[in-house]
């Protein structure tokens, strides 16, 4: 999960037929999973289960350990732009 600053960082680790890890961060697990080094979160899974659903597969994930920036606020893709969590305040 990357932090709200970081939509940069998202479309470069999106981007096709470039380099996508350029200049970002990264370190890689004992299980060898690839993980940002400053994302609010980080999730090292394994997989668990694929099902088979028409021209793609669904990938169920067992998460094995979990690491959390709970001082940064998350980025957020919703209706084709980034956007960040807002705290709701009750009336």
């Amino acid at each position: 999960v990357l932090e709200s600053r970081q939509e940069a960082t998202c479309r470069q680790i999106a981007a096709k037929n470039v380099d996508r890890f350029a200049g970002v961060p990264w370190f890689a697990t004992e299980s060898d999973a690839v993980l940002l080094s400053d994302a609010v979160a980080q999730l090292d899974c394994e997989i668990s289960t694929t099902v088979s659903a028409g021209d793609h597969d669904v990938v169920i994930l067992e998460v094995k350990a979990a690491a959390t920036d709970i001082d940064a606020s998350p980025l957020l893709f919703h209706d084709s732009r980034f956007r960040t969590f807002a705290v709701g305040h009750d009336s």
